[in-house]
This record gives C-alpha cells, structure tokens and sequence, in this order.
C-alpha cells in the first residue's frame, strides 16, 4: 500500500511511468492532497492495482481511464470530495 497524505505531494500531476511504475503495487490511497489536478499512469504501470482511494483532493480532475472501468470489478474507487472527477 502507498499512501500519499496530507500536504505530502505539492504539484499538480502525479505521473506514474511504466519503467519505475510501482509493478507490485496493491492499493493507492491520495488523500489531502490540495494541489493535485491529474493522476497520470503510464501503460503498463500499476499493472496489480486492486484498490484507487481518493479522498479530500478538490482541485482532481483526471484519473486514468482504466480506473473508472469498474465493470471488470479489478478497481474500487472512493471518491469523497471529488464527485466531478473526469477520465483521461
């Protein structure tokens, strides 16, 4: 589990590239996290995620597509303070 809290990340896009990508990487919790406007993640990257936790982010605009397709059951999203969020 990573977990990005309070104040502990201070730009605008998170990018998560396929190389350096978090390969074993189970459950992203971004919360607090003021500055925030796009979580990037590269193909390939993030390939085990199972969990997407987003909390207290109000300037979050974009996710990654994949992320929205709960359909496949392989991606649980929390969305507090985030209702308008849009897919990349």
């Amino acid at each position: 589990m990573l977990l990005l809290g309070y104040c502990s990340y201070r730009w605008t896009k998170l990018v998560c590239s396929s190389s350096e990508g978090f390969p074993q990487l189970h459950i992203l919790r971004l919360q607090g996290l003021d500055e925030l406007e796009e979580l990037i993640v590269e193909e390939g990257a993030m390939m085990k995620l199972k969990n997407l936790n987003i909390f207290q982010c109000p300037r979050l605009q974009k996710i990654p597509e994949r992320f929205e397709l709960l359909t496949s059951g392989r991606f649980s999203i929390a969305k507090s303070h985030n209702a308008d969020l849009l897919r990349s």
